[in-house]
């Protein structure tokens, strides 16, 4: 059934090309969808309506978000085709519904915050938490956010509200099942959800008084998402942490309550690790570590390394009065284009602006490089799953003749950037530098260890990696016309060539395929 998505509709007709804006977002009516959630194991349906302007806005955010998320299904279902779903639910669109095994799993509004999407996908891709039976398993569960919502495993409706919830307060928000095993040992009411707050270390009993208690208890700094990078803020400082502690949480409480104006206090976890490092011209190995970022103008102040000598030995009284002093009295800033690392350590290396152009002409190695922006939904998979495959390549004895770098484009400029209309992007320049090429499909450390070995040669033939299937072959190939208006015309030669080799796969030729997207109309027009 997941082929028709890419290649056919479900009345068996070829679905040749979809426009970027709604790329892989089919629209189907509720008697297709009923079928659908039968077949497929992870369903989301986006509720729409031509006549909502923010409809329009919001699809294309979950168009950006669709490719990073391979194992989910994503249908479009408009309002005039879903009359009974809309008064069986009392729902609007834009809205939200997620189908696991042809149950209802959850439904919301859309989230307005692109980190809310993701986080509310990755939840779903990835099933729920494993949940906890002992107070042991707990405590280590703990940490991560500043609040964490406990559910009752087998209570369905509560872990239905725990995940309406948590999109709506998406930088504060862990959701954690618990067994009646954990109720037991801890006293617990097993019908009951209990939230965990970290600066109070109690359970709290909750039931629609959720939102009442955060809006209460909320602090002043926040979890930083990606949104906070890139928004007016005049500035941004914050703790990079592995896992929130009491002590970090009263660092930020001290320095947050100076109320300093322009200035947005918080915590960068481990999602936008790679995003400091590249923001601030560093690798960051030890934690907690305090940063800062100029939004606006994309800079940074170096911060005195006694602050974090202070947090680091639980000082946090002095760590934030001497934050407090600092940021009262900053020095001059640096741009990340300055701040070349002296020293390039580690598997990937930290390009900037200055490095990146002599890096992809490394003499006698292969270079393959991955193109970020911190604006992108999809920055953090992306780099995740571009280390997995270098780190497979260097395991297979390539490490000698291997070249991996990263750069974010957003903060830094080269002169000889390839023409990137997507991003992420990887680019890949074999060691003759004759033919680079690039990569904008699917992001899975499969597809970029295949585009490897397509375009770097035979010697790297030892690393074993599965065909192609025939749906990543149909949604590399959709994804390719949707791109296919915007290339230059070497792009687009090279463009042709892999369509070559993949439109057999779906029994087309190229010269069909053109046909039936463009009609009689060119690549061009």
């Amino acid at each position: 059934m997941l082929s028709l998505l890419f290649s056919f509709s479900l009345s068996g007709q070829f679905v040749p090309f979809v426009p970027e804006e709604t790329m892989m977002l089919f629209n189907l009516n509720l008697t297709e969808i009923a079928k659908l959630v039968q077949e497929a194991p992870r369903v989301v349906v986006y509720l729409h309506d031509n006549g909502v302007t923010e409809c329009f806005q919001y699809r294309t955010k979950l168009a950006d978000a669709i490719r990073l998320f391979p194992d989910l299904v994503f249908i479009q279902l408009d309002v005039k085709d879903a009359e009974g779903i809309i008064e069986q639910l009392n729902i609007t669109a834009p809205h939200l519904l997620f189908y696991n095994k042809g149950d209802l799993w959850s439904h919301c509004i859309f989230p307005a915050s692109e980190t809310a999407l993701l986080y509310l996908l990755n939840l779903f891709e990835e099933g729920e938490r494993l949940p906890v039976s002992s107070t042991t398993e707990f405590l280590k569960a703990l940490g991560t956010s500043h609040y964490t919502l406990l559910y009752p495993k087998d209570e369905k409706n509560k872990s239905t509200h725990a995940h309406r919830f948590a999109t709506t307060v998406i930088g504060f928000i862990d959701l954690l099942p618990f067994t009646k095993e954990l109720a037991d040992e801890m006293g617990l009411n097993y019908s009951q959800m209990y939230l965990f707050r970290l600066e109070d270390v109690a359970l709290i009993p909750v039931e629609d008084n959720i939102t009442e208690i955060i809006e209460a208890t909320i602090p002043d700094y926040s979890r930083i998402s990606p949104e906070m990078l890139t928004s007016d803020l005049s500035l941004v400082v914050g703790a990079v942490v592995n896992r929130v502690t009491p002590s970090v949480v009263d660092y930020l409480e001290r320095v947050s309550e100076a109320k300093i104006e322009g200035v947005k206090v918080g915590f960068f976890d481990r999602a936008l690790h790679e995003v400091v490092n590249i923001s601030n011209g560093q690798t960051i190995s030890e934690f907690p570590t305090v940063v800062t970022f100029q939004s606006i103008v994309r800079e940074y102040y170096e911060v005195p390394e006694e602050i974090n000598t202070e947090l680091r030995n639980g000082n946090t009284k002095n760590a934030a009065e001497l934050t407090i002093n600092f940021l009262n009295n900053l020095p001059e800033a640096k741009k990340p284009t300055e701040a070349v690392p002296t020293e390039q350590t580690g598997l990937i290396k930290k390009l900037v602006g200055s490095t990146h152009d002599k890096f992809v002409a490394t003499e006698g190695k292969d270079v393959m490089v991955l193109y970020i922006s911190p604006d992108s939904i999809q920055t953090r998979d992306y780099m995740r799953i571009f280390r997995e495959a270098a780190e497979i390549i260097v395991e297979k004895g390539h490490g000698d003749k291997f070249e991996f770098g990263i750069i974010n484009t957003t903060l830094n400029a080269a002169e000889n950037y390839p023409t990137m209309i997507a991003l992420p992007h990887i680019q890949v320049y074999p060691v003759n530098k004759a033919n680079n090429n690039s990569f904008y499909a699917q992001p899975t450390k499969e597809d970029i260890l295949r585009f490897v070995k397509r375009n770097c040669g035979s010697e790297y033939d030892d690393i074993e990696v599965p065909e192609a299937t025939r749906n990543e072959n149909s949604l590399e190939i959709v994804q390719i016309y949707a791109f296919l208006r915007s290339l230059d015309e070497d792009a687009r030669r090279k463009a042709d060539d892999r369509l070559r080799e993949l439109l057999p796969s779906i029994n087309m030729t190229l010269e069909q395929m053109n046909a039936a997207v463009f009609g009689n109309q060119t690549q061009t027009e």
